[in-house]
């Protein structure tokens, strides 16, 4: 219960905080979000299996019981792997983005001056989107790491 509050005591702040600093509308990149989010619980998934995808959302939202199993380490294995290949997958889309800016800054700089803050910002989100999911993967898997130290079992991840 106390990480659904703390989810949403999250999102609503960042909210707040996009809100006060121009508008949510800054902060939404369709193409950014795309090259980070599903990649990045694809990746997750093809670690594990879908199975132990559900398992680790379950074990994370809910109270279950843990038995020592290759389940369990998969839930771990999860929100490990989808975390970490958002980092990576956000450091890429930079790149991607900044040589498609620069590429391409000589004609948005003629069409519109104004734009190039919009076009950089781009830039800048990739990463930002896979730095909020690594963080959501690290709070995820903090609940199952709990419960597994709780009843004694030791993991290798």
């Amino acid at each position: 219960m106390l990480l659904i509050v703390s989810l949403l005591a999250f999102i609503g702040i960042h909210t707040f905080v996009m809100t006060l600093t121009g508008g949510l509308s800054n902060f939404y990149n369709l193409p950014s979000i795309l090259m980070v989010f599903p990649t990045a619980i694809l990746f997750g998934v093809g670690a594990t299996s879908f199975k132990g995808a559900k398992l680790a959302l379950r074990m994370c939202f809910k109270e279950t019981s843990v038995n020592p199993s290759s389940d369990v380490e998969n839930a771990i294995r999860f929100f490990y792997v989808t975390g970490s290949s958002a980092v990576y997958l956000g450091i890429g889309a930079f790149f991607f983005a900044f040589v498609s800016v620069c590429s391409n800054f000589l004609t948005i700089y003629e069409r519109m001056p104004e734009s190039i803050g919009s076009a950089i910002v781009i830039v800048v989100l990739a990463p930002m989107y896979a730095a909020y999911l690594k963080l959501l993967c690290f709070v995820g898997e903090q609940p199952i790491r709990s419960k597994i130290e709780d009843s004694g079992v030791r993991t290798v991840l």
